[in-house]
């Protein structure tokens, strides 16, 4: 089973389920993981090369293998019209960026993903911008319950 199979079942959306039955941890960031973010996650991880799965609403995954970091990045950026999941095989590190661009979702190792955490890339808190003023009523509902979700701590 691929990684896109096994985290994103129904083929849009993450399934936190499988996150922690791999044994892995979770965090939700704000906003949008740059070209450079990914680069810096999948060094911070210590991979070499990545795989990237988009999708769009009721379509078959576009899968690009054997990428470097940096076409890695810029492939996530290219397609982020659709949902994209990038992951760092050889670490078991990924990184989720739906199609509504509001916030990602960083899962790995929990050592790997306290490293990436720690590390400051993404300085703002998820749970201070979830409920930011400009998100009032039913988005910051929808960002509060997507914190909730993805925020996982592996069984």
């Amino acid at each position: 089973m691929d990684s896109f199979t096994r985290f994103i079942p129904d083929g849009n959306e993450l399934d936190a389920g499988a996150i922690g039955a791999a044994g892995l941890a979770a965090l939700p960031f704000p906003e949008w993981a740059s070209p450079d973010d990914i680069v810096a996650v999948g060094r911070l991880a210590g991979a070499e090369r990545a795989e990237l799965w988009s999708c769009q609403h009721q379509q078959e995954p576009h899968h690009l293998a054997g990428l470097s970091l940096d076409d890695a990045g810029r492939q996530s950026f290219d397609l982020g019209y659709a949902h994209v999941l990038v992951a760092f095989e050889s670490a078991e590190t990924y990184v989720w960026q739906p199609l509504d661009h509001e916030f990602f979702v960083v899962f790995a190792p929990p050592p790997i993903l306290e490293t990436i955490r720690s590390a400051g890339l993404f300085p703002h808190d998820f749970h201070a911008y979830a409920r930011e003023d400009y998100f009032r009523g039913a988005r910051s509902d929808y960002l509060v319950t997507m914190e909730s979700r993805y925020t996982v701590v592996p069984s």
